[in-house]
């Protein structure tokens, strides 16, 4: 039956979601900045976690730190998370969080494209995690600006289009 037509009983079916990845403008100074932000050895295009803590220590092992700073950033990852879902919607999470042992702010990126289960706000699994990490004072502020950069431009990026 096509999306959008009558069901059983009168109901209305509806529409199949699809996400399309836009096309960045090579001029836009957000895609730009994100860019610049998360190296390329912290880019993981394959997950290979199944879980949201397997991938979350694989995200946290791509980044520059010592074994001291790596245990403390886990720490304040799962105590963020169990504070409530990083998980925004439409297949995107964006774990956060400001740790003692952080210089300076770092980012990584992984993508599942199968999806994993992240108790997203949209109850949708998740296939592109978006990682924040901060020192707990940043002179420029560079964490919330980046936090905003990355919720902005992604759901810019996987704008939602419906099929008929």
């Amino acid at each position: 039956r096509a999306s959008g037509a009558s069901g059983p009983v009168g109901l209305t079916v509806p529409p199949r979601r699809q996400y399309v990845l836009a096309q960045p403008d090579p001029g836009d100074p957000l895609a730009t900045a994100l860019h610049e932000l998360i190296p390329a050895e912290a880019v993981i295009l394959d997950l290979a976690g199944d879980t949201k803590d397997e991938v979350l220590e694989e995200l946290v092992t791509k980044l520059a730190l010592t074994d001291e700073a790596h245990l403390a950033v886990r720490r304040v990852l799962d105590e963020r998370e169990a504070k409530g879902s990083t998980g925004v919607g439409h297949g995107i999470a964006i774990p956060h969080a400001r740790c003692d042992e952080m210089e300076a702010l770092q980012m990584a990126y992984g993508r599942k494209p199968a999806g994993i289960d992240w108790d997203a706000s949209d109850g949708e699994p998740v296939r592109h995690v978006f990682l924040i990490l901060a020192p707990p004072i940043h002179v420029s502020n560079q964490y919330l600006q980046v936090m905003g950069t990355v919720a902005w431009s992604t759901t810019r990026l996987f704008a939602m289009s419906w099929t008929l």
